[in-house]
C-alpha cells in the first residue's frame, strides 16, 4: 500500500499523474530524479529520511507515489510511549540500474557514494563497495556471500555486477554453504581432543595444520597405506564427535585452508539415506566435490544432471534391488574420482556421520552398508573414510576410536573460550563451580549450561544443579532436556517465545506455518503475512533451537529435539498438542509435494490413527523425510513407519504390530534374508506368524524359500494356495505364479512349466512392465530351447534358427532396442537370462553383458584362465595374434589377482580388460567360438540358479 502524504491536494495528484505519464515516456522530472538517485545507493529508504538526504522540500513527498519501488516493511502508527516509524521501501532493480547509470554517465557517481551518511545494513556496506573500489570475496563469510548475491541481482545486467563476478559470488556462496554445519557446532569455541586428532591425521596421512611438511604428507602418505579400513568414531550422544569431526575438517579442508583436501561428509540423520538407494548418496557426495573443485567443477556438474535423473529412476526401497544398487553407485562414483585429475594423490575424505541411524535399522542393514563402505575404500585407494555413531559397527576392526567425556582442563577452557565471546567477563568461583558440576563431562551439557547463564544469569542454575545432586548421576539426556526447557521459558521476545513453546512440537517451520497452525494454540494473534514473517525471521535468531532448512523454512535442531521434545509434548499437554496436529494435517493435505505430505503424515502417526488412513495418503517419496521420526512416535505408530522404512525393531514392540504392519516389516527382513543366502533366518522370520493377510508379500517369498532349498514341489503347491487364497494385483500375481514354473522347470518337467508360463503371458498381456514381460519372454525361449514344444526341432532352436526378439528389445524395424537392453542394468540376472537365451544369435546381447557383468561363473578366474588359455592357441580365435596376445597376457593376470582375493570381479582393472575384449569380439568375424564358449558359460549360471539354492548373488528389484 502506498504511503501518502499528511494531506493531498488536487495539485498533488495532478503532479503525481503527469509524473506517472512521463515515466511510461522515459522522461523524469528533476525532482523524481534527485529522489530516484538518492534511492539508488541505499538499500531501503523511508520518505522522510532520503527527502532530507537529497535535500528535497517537505513539500515534494508526493514524489513517493510516482517511483518504481516496493514496500519493504509498512509503516507502524504511534502509540503510547512511542514515535510512528514511517514505511520502508527498496528501489526495484531495474530503476536502480537506470539510476546508476545516470550518476555513471555524468560523473557524480563517486561524489554522490562519498555524501552518502553511515551505512545502516550490510547490504549498503556491500552495495558501496560493489560501486565504489571493489569487493573482495574471500573476507566475506557465508552470511555476507548470501546478501551479496541479493545485491548483485539488484544490478544485474549492469556494468557493476559482472557475469564473473555473479558466477564467483555464486561459486563462493556454494562452497560456504558445505561448512555451516561444522561452523554452528564450533561456534561456542573449540578445546581439547588432541589425541583424537591425532589419530585422525594419522589415518587420513596429513600433518598437523601449519606444518612446513604437511603438504609433503598430505602427497605421500597415502602410498603407505592403500586401502585401509574405515576408521571408526564412537562414544554417547553429546559426547561432541561431530564437533571433533568439525573442527578436522575446518583444519584440512576449510575455507580459510591455502591448500584444502576434498571431502565428503554424509549425515545420515539430516540426509535421509536409506540403504536400498546408493543413488542419492553418490548424488550428494558429487554434488559436495563439485563445490570444492576448480578444473573440474564443468565435468562434476555435468555428471551431477545426469546422475540426479538416474537416482530418479533407480531409487528403491525394497531390499532385493540393494546389491545391484549400491554395486552399480559404487561403479559410478569410483569411476569419477578417477578422472578428478586436481585431487590425484590427496586424501579423498569421506565423513559418515550419525551411523547409529543405520544400526538401528537391524544387523542386516548395518552389515550391508558396512561391506559398502569397505568395498568403496578398496576400490578407491585415496579414500579415508570416517564413520561415526554411537556403538561400532558389528564388522568394524576393533578397537575404533572412542571419544570419552572432555577432560576437566579442556572443560574449563571451553568456558573461558564462551565467556570471552560473549564478553561476559569472569566467573566468580562458586558460579563456575556449578556450570562444570551440572556439565560433568559433557561438551553438549556444558554449551547448554553457559547459554543459560548468558541470558539468564546464574540463577537459572541453581535448581538445576541440585536436581543433578539430588538424583545422583540424573541421565545426561535428561539434564539436556531441563537446559532446554529453561532456555525456551526464558526467550526474551515474548511472542517468539510462546511461539517456540508449544510451537517446536512440528519439525519444520515457515511464515505459512505459524499463521495457519501455530497461531491459535500459540496463542498469538497473527495480524498479517508480514506479522507472520516478522514471527519467522525473529525465531530464526534463536540459532540454538533452529537451523534453515535448504528451502529456506525452519528446522528444530535436530540435537536439540531429541533431547527436549518429550518434556515439552508434556508440558504443553495433549489438548495442544492435538490440536497443532489437527491444524498441521488440515494446512499440509491440500499440498502436493513430498515434504508437506511427509509433514502431514507425520501429524497423523503421532495420533496413532489406523494403519488404513495412513495408507490412503502414504506416497513412496515420503520414506526419505520421515526416517528421523521414528523415536518421536507412539508405538503403534512406530510399527507402523518401521514397516514402511525397512527398519528394524525390538521383538516385544513387534509382537504387538497389526497384522498389516507385522507382514510389511516380516517380508522386508526374510526378503534380506533370502537375498544373502540366510535361508534359515528367513524361515525363523516367516514362521513367527502362521496368520496371512489377502495379496500379502510373505506367500511369494515362503515359495522363493522352498525353490531355494529345492523344495520344488512344495514351492509349486504353496503357490497354487497362495493364489487360490486371492488378494493379489496384477503384477503380484504374475511374479508369484512365476515362481512355480521355475520350480516346474527345474524339476524338468517342461510341460507343467510351459503350461503355467503361457497363462502368465496371457494375464501380463495387457501389464504396463516391460521388464516383467521380457523376463517372461525369456523364460519361455529357454523352454524352448531345453524342450522344444516340435519334436525333433531341438537343434533347430538351440542355436541353428534365429529366434525373434522379445518386444522389449526390439525396435519397430525389428533391431535391437538399445534404450531397452540399458534398462537391463539394473536386472543382472535378467541381463544375464537374456544373454544365456539371445547372446549367440544377437552379439550386441553379448557385448552389452560383458561389459556389464564380467566373465560367466562365480568368479573371473575360472573363465579368464579358459578363455586365456583358449587364446593362447593361435588357431583358435581368429587372426588378430598380436591383441590376442595382449589380451591373453590381460586375461591370466586377472586370473591370479582374482584367485589371490585382492581385486573384485569389478575393479577398473577387469572393466578395462571386459572392454577391450568386446570390442575384439564385435570387430573379429573369427571371434564365434569364444563367443559360445562365454554363452555357455551364461547358461551354466542360469542352470545352476535355478536348481540352488542361493539368489543371494542374483537378486533384482521388485517387478512393478
Amino acid at each position: 500500500m502506498i504511503e501518502l502524504p499528511a494531506t493531498v491536494s488536487s495539485r498533488v495528484v495532478q503532479q503525481c499523474l503527469h509524473d506517472l505519464q512521463r515515466r511510461e515516456h522515459g522522461e523524469a522530472s528533476t525532482t523524481q530524479q534527485i529522489f530516484v538517485q538518492a534511492a539508488c545507493l541505499v538499500d531501503t529508504f523511508s520518505v522522510p529520511q532520503l527527502r532530507e538526504f537529497a535535500g528535497l522540500p517537505r513539500d515534494a513527498d508526493w514524489v513517493q507515489l510516482s517511483i518504481d519501488a516496493e514496500l519493504v516493511a509498512a509503516a507502524q502508527n504511534a502509540k503510547a510511549g512511542t514515535v510512528a516509524i514511517p514505511a520502508r521501501w527498496r528501489l526495484r532493480p531495474a530503476a536502480r540500474r537506470r539510476a546508476l547509470q545516470q550518476l555513471r554517465s555524468e560523473g557524480r557517481l563517486a561524489q554522490a557514494l562519498a555524501a552518502l551518511p553511515a551505512a545502516v545494513s550490510e547490504r549498503d556496506t556491500l552495495l558501496r563497495q560493489l560501486l565504489g573500489a571493489g569487493i573482495d570475496l574471500q573476507q566475506l563469510d557465508f552470511r555476507q556471500t548470501a546478501l551479496l548475491r541479493e545485491v548483485l541481482h539488484w544490478l544485474e545486467g549492469s556494468e557493476f555486477a559482472a557475469p564473473a563476478l555473479i558466477h564467483a559470488a555464486a561459486r563462493r556462496l556454494d562452497r560456504l554453504q558445505l561448512f555451516k554445519p561444522f561452523q554452528r557446532l564450533l561456534a561456542d569455541g573449540f578445546q581439547g581432543r588432541q589425541k583424537e586428532l591425532k589419530t585422525l591425521r594419522d589415518y587420513v596421512g596429513v600433518a598437523e595444520p601449519g606444518s612446513e611438511l604437511g603438504r609433503v604428507v598430505r602427497r605421500f602418505a597415502l602410498r603407505s597405506a592403500p586401502g585401509a579400513s574405515p576408521l571408526v568414531l564412537y562414544g554417547p550422544g553429546g559426547i561432541g564427535k561431530s564437533t571433533v569431526l568439525a573442527q578436522f575438517l575446518m583444519e584440512h579442508c576449510g575455507p580459510d585452508v591455502a591448500q584444502p583436501l576434498p571431502f565428503v561428509y554424509i549425515d545420515i540423520d539430516r540426509l535421509g539415506f536409506r540403504t536400498a538407494d546408493f543413488g542419492h548418496f553418490t548424488v550428494e557426495a558429487v554434488r559436495q566435490l563439485a563445490r570444492q573443485a576448480s578444473e573440474s567443477t564443468a565435468m562434476l556438474e555435468s555428471e551431477l544432471t545426469v546422475l540426479q535423473a538416474a537416482a530418479s529412476e533407480s531409487s528403491s526401497s525394497d531390499a532385493g534391488a540393494r546389491n545391484v544398487n549400491a554395486d552399480e553407485w559404487l561403479n559410478r562414483f569410483a569411476a569419477i574420482i578417477e578422472r578428478l585429475a586436481e585431487f590425484r594423490g590427496l586424501p579423498l575424505i569421506l565423513v559418515i556421520d550419525t551411523f547409529e541411524e543405520i544400526q538401528r535399522r537391524g544387523n542386516v542393514e548395518e552389515d550391508f552398508v558396512w561391506d559398502v563402505l569397505v568395498r568403496l575404500q578398496r576400490e578407491i585407494p585415496d579414500l579415508r573414510t570416517v564413520v561415526s555413531g554411537r556403538a561400532p559397527p558389528r564388522q568394524s576392526a576393533p578397537p575404533g576410536l572412542r571419544l570419552q567425556g572432555l577432560e576437566r582442563p579442556a572443560s574449563e577452557a571451553l568456558v573461558d573460550t564462551y565467556l570471552a565471546q560473549h564478553e561476559l567477563g569472569r566467573l566468580d568461583a562458586v558460579t563456575r563451580k556449578r556450570v562444570l558440576d551440572i556439565a560433568r563431562d559433557n561438551p553438549l551439557t556444558l554449551r547448554l549450561a553457559l547459554r543459560l547463564l548468558r541470558q539468564h544469569g546464574a540463577a537459572a542454575l541453581a535448581d538445576i544443579a541440585t536436581t543433578r545432586w539430588l538424583v545422583f548421576r540424573l541421565a545426561e539426556e535428561k539434564v539436556q532436556a531441563l537446559l532446554h526447557t529453561r532456555v525456551l521459558s526464558h526467550i526474551d521476545d515474548e511472542e517468539v517465545r510462546r511461539l517456540a513453546h508449544p510451537g517446536l512440537a512440528v519439525r519444520r517451520i515457515t511464515p505459512e506455518v505459524i499463521s495457519e497452525v501455530l497461531a491459535s494454540p500459540c496463542r498469538i494473534a497473527v495480524r498479517d503475512a508480514a506479522h507472520a514473517q516478522s514471527l519467522f525471521e525473529r525465531l530464526q535468531r534463536e540459532v540454538g533451537l533452529v537451523e534453515i532448512d535448504a528451502d529456506g523454512s525452519l528446522l528444530h535442531r535436530s540435537d536439540v529435539r531429541s533431547v527436549m521434545l518429550e518434556s515439552l509434548l508434556a508440558e504443553a499437554g495433549s489438548d495442544t498438542i492435538r490440536k497443532i496436529d489437527n491444524a498441521a494435517i488440515a494446512y499440509y493435505q491440500d499440498i502436493d509435494t513430498a515434504t508437506a505430505r511427509a509433514e502431514e503424515i507425520y501429524h497423523r502417526l503421532r495420533q496413532a490413527q489406523p494403519a488404513a488412513q495412513i495408507d490412503a495418503r502414504w506416497r513412496d517419496d515420503v520414506a526419505v523425510l520421515l526416517g528421523n521420526a521414528i523415536d518421536e512416535l507412539p508405538a503403534a505408530s512406530r510399527l507402523y513407519l518401521a514397516s514402511r522404512l525397512g527398519l528394524s525393531v525390538d521383538e516385544d514392540l513387534r509382537r504387538t504390530a497389526d497384522q498389516g504392519s507385522w507382514e510389511r516389516l516380516a517380508a522386508r527382513r526374510a526378503r534380506a534374508a533370502l537375498n544373502r543366502g540366510a535361508l534359515d533366518t528367513a524361515r525363523a522370520v516367516l514362521v513367527e506368524r502362521t496368520e496371512r493377510l489377502d495379496g500379502s508379500p510373505l506367500w511369494e517369498i515362503q515359495a522363493e524359500l522352498q525353490r531355494s532349498t529345492g523344495q520344488f514341489e512344495a514351492a509349486i503347491d504353496h503357490v497354487d494356495r497362495a493364489v487360490a487364497a486371492g488378494g493379489f494385483a496384477a503384477c503380484e500375481t504374475v511374479t508369484l505364479q512365476f515362481v512355480a514354473v521355475l520350480a516346474a522347470e527345474a524339476l524338468g518337467d517342461y510341460t507343467q512349466a510351459r503350461q503355467r508360463l503361457a497363462m502368465l503371458q496371457a494375464m501380463n498381456a495387457f501389464h504396463t512392465d516391460e521388464m516383467l514381460k521380457l523376463r517372461l519372454d525369456v523364460c519361455a525361449q529357454r523352454l524352448a530351447r531345453l524342450a522344444p514344444a516340435v519334436p525333433n526341432s531341438a537343434a533347430k532352436v538351440a542355436g541353428t534358427a534365429k529366434p525373434p526378439l522379445p518386444p522389449a528389445l526390439r525396435r519397430r524395424d525389428g533391431q535391437i532396442n538399445l534404450n531397452g537392453l540399458r534398462q537391463l542394468k539394473l536386472r543382472p540376472l535378467l541381463l544375464r537370462e537374456t544373454v544365456a537365451e539371445y547372446g549367440l544369435a544377437y552379439p550386441e546381447i553379448l557385448y552389452y553383458a560383458l561389459e556389464q557383468l564380467g566373465l560367466p561363473g562365480r568368479g573371473t578366474q575360472d573363465w579368464a584362465t579358459r578363455i586365456a588359455r583358449g587364446l593362447d592357441d593361435a588357431n583358435a580365435w581368429g587372426s588378430e595374434q598380436e591383441l590376442r596376445r595382449d589380451l591373453a597376457a590381460k586375461l591370466h593376470a586377472v586370473a591370479e589377482t582374482d584367485a589371490s582375493g585382492k581385486r573384485r570381479d569389478s575393479s577398473r582393472q577387469s572393466a578395462e580388460l571386459l572392454q577391450s575384449l568386446a570390442n575384439w569380439m564385435r570387430h573379429d568375424a573369427d571371434a564365434a567360438g569364444l563367443r559360445e564358449l562365454i554363452v555357455q558359460g551364461f547358461r551354466g549360471d542360469i542352470a545352476a540358479n535355478l536348481q540352488n539354492q542361493s539368489t543371494a548373488a542374483t537378486a533384482d528389484p521388485p517387478f512393478r
